[in-house]
């Protein structure tokens, strides 16, 4: 379903926003032992740099040094600025926190190095 051309055509930062929001109301404390919080690390469901929808463990947080959407050598996948700029603001910091709990990490210059 979230994979149907019709879907991906009419998706975008502010309905990606209600989908987190969703994910985060079902299971707020993301608990991979159990089965729904396995189920939503299995599911791609946060929107990219390039519009696309991703597993929480395959996108990163943008850093500073890094910019909105890496580098341009880069083949990592970062969030999307409008949801990145949405999530850094402090009523979303709650959000921020699960997002990182089930695995989003800041890209920065020494998560290169490993």
């Amino acid at each position: 379903m979230l994979q149907s051309s019709i879907f991906l055509k009419t998706h975008s930062g502010e309905r990606n926003q209600h989908m987190i929001k969703y994910f985060y109301s079902t299971c707020p404390k993301p608990d991979t032992s159990s089965e729904i919080g396995t189920y939503i690390q299995q599911i791609p469901f946060l929107m990219d740099h390039k519009n696309n929808l991703q597993l929480v463990k395959n996108i990163y947080f943008p850093a500073e040094t890094i910019g909105d959407t890496g580098t341009t050598d880069s083949k990592d996948l970062f969030v999307n600025k409008i949801i990145s700029d949405w999530l850094n603001q402090y009523s979303q910091n709650e959000i921020k926190q699960w997002l990182q709990k089930l695995g989003i990490v800041e890209r920065i210059d020494l998560t290169y190095l490993h």
